[in-house]
């Protein structure tokens, strides 16, 4: 749990410069939301 706010910081940060800043904003943004569905899931399988 001590890393959590580090990846959510992560994908945040990855999300602001997809909307912002890249070129092919759209893939980036989709790509971004992908890792954060796909770590909900796994943090929703492997919780106790």
């Amino acid at each position: 749990m001590k890393n959590q706010g580090v990846y959510n910081a992560l994908i945040g940060i990855g999300l602001l410069y997809g909307t912002f800043f890249s070129p092919n904003s759209c893939e980036v943004s989709i790509l971004f939301l992908s890792f954060a569905i796909f770590v909900a899931i796994y943090g929703a399988v492997s919780s106790q």
